[in-house]
């Protein structure tokens, strides 16, 4: 009667330690399982693949090998230092690779603010993302309340695209301080740009700088 029961270690899992010397009979959902954990395991593959994970900032400033790049302080501050470290004259119209660096930043600066917090206006885990980044608490699980406490804020993008490496942006109270703090410190983010998202373009026609 022994020889006619299931082997339980081995339905459960497809395998057992005694292997041919089991005194119960091998059956069961063995063959199952593994595809049920494969399928799992092409699932994640599947999430990770799709969130692109380049950092954009990063590679622009790969892109010249011979500067020594800092990613530790803020990319505008390093695109800065990139200008006087090849001395690349002020003014864009008067030196090509000047033009092309600042069309280069311009597009990096888009696509990381696209990776970072997402490019649809109507993506609710977006809104979330900004919320987090500007650390409301809690983080509203509507829409229209993430909304609210977003476009309740002037903080400047390019300190928004910071944020994930310096921490909290720095909040103004009025529109006036920000275009005056974004003036000075040159962080002036592209108003156009064909990489842009729908989030990115409702945020750039409303309050943020």
């Amino acid at each position: 009667m022994e020889e006619n029961k299931i082997c339980f270690q081995f339905a459960d899992s497809g395998r057992c330690r005694f292997g041919d010397r089991c005194r119960f009979e091998h059956v069961g959902s063995s063959p199952k399982q593994p595809k049920s954990k494969a399928k799992k395991k092409n699932h994640k593959v599947r999430r990770s693949v799709e969130r692109d994970a380049t950092n954009h900032i990063a590679a622009f400033f790969a892109m010249y090998p011979t500067y020594p790049y800092d990613p530790a302080a803020s990319f505008v501050d390093e695109f800065k230092r990139l200008n006087a470290f090849f001395a690349w004259p002020k003014h864009p119209a008067e030196c090509d690779e000047r033009d092309l660096a600042r069309n280069r930043m311009r597009d990096a600066m888009v696509k990381q603010f696209n990776n970072v917090y997402g490019t649809d206006v109507e993506d609710l885990v977006a809104w979330q993302n900004l919320c987090r980044a500007l650390e409301v608490d809690p983080i509203p699980s509507k829409m229209r309340k993430c909304r609210t406490a977003v476009m309740g804020t002037h903080v400047n993008i390019c300190d928004l695209i910071d944020a994930p490496l310096l921490g909290k942006p720095k909040l103004f109270a009025t529109e006036n301080e920000l275009a005056d703090y974004s003036k000075s410190t040159g962080k002036i983010f592209p108003r156009s740009n064909i990489y842009a998202g729908s989030l990115l373009r409702y945020l750039l026609r409303h309050i943020f700088h």
